[in-house]
């Protein structure tokens, strides 16, 4: 049985891995945390505001 090779050819046949995070230092995309952030803080939720009540007064009825 042949073997398929998948990588055009000239290509290195194995992939170096990515190097990994150095620890301590958070990736790029991650935001930076405040200045005066404690590390053991988890920070606030994200907390999504309760939905407007249909029927309180000055709401329209769009039924």
């Amino acid at each position: 049985m042949t073997q398929l090779n998948h990588r055009p050819p000239g290509a290195p046949q194995d992939v170096p891995p990515d190097d990994p995070p150095l620890p301590g230092n958070p990736q790029p995309d991650d935001p930076r945390p405040g200045p005066n952030h404690a590390p053991d803080d988890p920070g606030e939720p994200d907390v999504t505001p309760p939905a407007p009540d249909p029927r309180a007064p000055g709401t329209i009825d769009l039924a």
